[in-house]
C-alpha cells in the first residue's frame, strides 16, 4: 500500500486493493479516505457477481468504500481523519434522514453523548468543510437546529442579496 504522510495527523493512503487493507486496522492516527461519481441516492454497486456490493456507497458524486476506508469525491481522492470516515459513513447509510448528535455519538465514537461534549459538531463541521471544498456546487450536511443533522446532495441555494433603498438626502428632491 502507497502511502505519503501530508501533515501530522493525517496519512494519505492511494487507492488500496481490497486485499491490501484486509487485515489492517487503523490506529490513533488519521488515515485518508477517498470517493467517485455516481448518483444521488445512497445506492450500491453490483460486485463482479452480479449482486450488490454492501461495502461501497454512492451519493451524488460521492463514492464511499467502506471495506478500504476509501472515499472519492468527484473522482478526486478526499483526506478524512478515521472519525470523519466513520461520521460520513454513519449518515450517508441512512440518506435523508435527521439524524440526532446522540445517534451519531454512539454510532461512531461508541458510548453515551455525556452534556457539554461538542465532539459530533466539531467533527460534522471539519467533515462540512471538506465537502464543500471538494465540491463546491453540492451541500451534503444540513442541520436541523434542535433535531440533529441529514444528510443529502443537494445544489447550494443563491444567496439573495437585498436591494437597499436609500432615502434622499435632505433638501434634495
Amino acid at each position: 500500500m502507497a502511502a505519503t504522510a501530508p501533515g501530522a495527523d493525517e496519512m494519505a493512503v492511494t487507492t488500496p486493493g481490497a486485499g491490501e487493507m484486509a487485515g489492517t486496522t487503523p490506529g490513533a492516527g488519521e488515515m485518508a479516505v477517498t470517493a467517485l461519481a455516481a448518483a444521488q441516492t445512497t445506492r450500491t454497486r453490483p460486485g463482479a457477481d452480479g449482486t450488490p456490493s454492501a461495502g461501497v456507497l454512492y451519493v451524488d458524486e460521492l463514492e464511499i468504500r467502506r471495506g478500504d476506508g476509501l472515499v472519492l469525491a468527484a473522482g478526486q481522492p478526499l483526506v478524512l481523519s478515521v472519525r470523519e470516515f466513520e461520521l460520513l459513513v454513519a449518515m450517508a447509510a441512512r440518506i435523508g434522514a435527521i439524524l440526532t448528535r446522540a445517534q451519531l455519538y454512539a454510532t461512531v465514537w461508541g458510548g453515551e453523548l455525556q452534556p457539554g461534549n461538542r465532539s459530533v459538531d466539531v467533527y460534522v463541521s471539519k467533515l462540512r468543510s471538506k465537502l464543500e471544498s471538494a465540491m463546491p456546487d453540492r451541500r451534503f450536511i444540513h442541520t436541523h437546529p434542535g433535531f440533529g443533522y441529514r444528510f443529502q446532495a443537494e445544489a447550494p441555494r443563491p444567496r439573495i442579496q437585498r436591494a437597499r433603498s436609500r432615502a434622499p438626502a435632505a433638501g434634495t428632491a
